[in-house]
């Protein structure tokens, strides 16, 4: 496997998609049942190989990833080559959290002020693996895809 198993709730949410992949791969419901109840690692083989294909195709389509604490707020880019990410950093003297209300207000609201309780930062990094198991890796850790209107509102600021 590339990534992970789909856990059952996002299979699920798939359900239409993984029916349309067994048929694309000519197998009945009638033979998705017998091979669960038979032949329980080809089934967990053909969940697997769809779980990759669903990952695979939702990295090919992202560009960003977003991770969010209650005191630090991640965005990542992801280009051909590198990630670059811009991370605010809060001070936890401030009573915010950053998991509370709107995001992009809070995050303009606390650059505005230009405070010495607000860091800024920014970092480059070369693929050790391919893209997509990078944006894995990441999201592993808690971010979630995202587009990039925060990253590009960061990025303006901080040029």
């Amino acid at each position: 496997m590339k990534f992970r198993k789909l856990t059952n709730r996002e299979l699920e949410a798939l359900e239409k998609d993984f029916i349309t992949f067994l048929a694309a791969n000519s197998i009945t419901a009638a033979d998705w049942e017998k091979l669960k109840n038979n032949e329980q690692k080809k089934a967990d083989a053909l969940i697997e190989l769809f779980s990759d294909i669903v990952f695979e195709k939702a990295f090919t389509n992202c560009k960003c990833l977003e991770q969010v604490g209650s005191h630090e707020f991640r965005t990542y880019r992801f280009f051909d080559d590198e990630v670059k990410m811009i991370a605010v950093r809060v001070s936890r003297d401030l009573t915010v959290n950053l998991t509370k209300g709107k995001l992009g207000d809070t995050l303009n609201d606390l650059l505005k002020n230009k405070t010495d309780s607000v860091e800024i930062y920014e970092a480059t990094k070369k693929y050790n693996k391919l893209r997509e198991q990078e944006m894995f890796d990441i999201m592993e850790s808690g971010a979630y895809m995202a587009n990039d209107e925060l990253y590009n509102q960061l990025k303006e600021l901080i040029s």
